[in-house]
């Protein structure tokens, strides 16, 4: 645990690291509250390690859902657009930043390499499925109501099924498909 910090230095430190647990100090109850690095206003930054791209717009951002192995965040994420890498793909900007998108056009959901290998592993090991791995993810977000936590846009919106929320597609690249 960090000692507590202005806004600036946390955004800064948390340059390269999205997934990290925040609190913030509650003047008015007088104790440490959870919050997000997105409501604090921190944006992941592909392509320049963690710096902003000079030759992106600041409103070249979309709000991914992004799956760790501390669980689920929702992160603000600005796509460097140097020498023509918009026209790239979202997906290969993804997984050049070590995350795996959910789908290769405008992904909204993507799950990091760390965590892919995790789940493999425990997979092999202990036989756990993807429904029930997506539930202790859930959970270690918001242990509360882990109902709460919407792995993606549809599922905030429909509340789908759980083998719908934990979708991945092959990736185009055979050597990386787990």
């Amino acid at each position: 645990m960090h000692t507590p910090s202005c806004l600036d230095c946390i955004i800064r430190r948390h340059r390269s690291s999205f997934s990290h647990r925040i609190q913030k100090w509650d003047a008015t109850s007088l104790h440490f509250e959870n919050t997000t690095l997105l409501s604090l206003g921190y944006m992941l930054h592909l392509g320049h390690e963690g710096e902003r791209c000079p030759s992106s717009p600041l409103a070249n951002f979309r709000i991914l859902t992004i799956a760790d192995t501390n669980g689920i965040h929702r992160v603000k994420v600005h796509w460097c657009a140097c020498h023509g890498r918009l026209t790239h793909g979202d997906d290969i900007q993804l997984m050049e930043s070590g995350m795996f998108p959910s789908t290769v056009k405008r992904p909204g959901v993507a799950f990091t390499f760390r965590l892919l290998k995790y789940f493999q592993k425990l997979h092999s090991i202990a036989k756990t499925t993807a429904t029930e791995f997506m539930k202790f993810l859930r959970h270690l977000t918001n242990s509360v109501s882990p109902s709460n936590v919407p792995v993606s846009k549809e599922c905030a919106d429909s509340r789908s099924s759980s083998r719908a929320e934990f979708r991945l597609v092959a990736c185009r690249m055979s050597t990386l498909n787990l």
